[in-house]
């Protein structure tokens, strides 16, 4: 599970790196495609920190 959400963000965070100002969104799901609630994230650089809500959303702030 812990590996699968690693490739996920791997997946979000590389498609949008760069691209972002502002926010990034994304979806938590496990390998079963359900949304994972209450996920922790955390951008590796920078120490900011959100949840994944109950259908697997997050959203963070970021400077550019």
């Amino acid at each position: 599970m812990y590996k699968l959400f690693n490739i996920l963000l791997l997946c979000v965070f590389g498609s949008i790196y760069g691209k972002a100002q502002g926010q990034i969104r994304g979806k938590i799901l496990s390998s079963d495609q359900n949304p994972v609630a209450g996920a922790s994230i955390k951008l590796k650089h920078g120490g900011v920190r959100t949840v994944s809500d109950s259908r697997g959303d997050f959203v963070i702030s970021v400077t550019v």
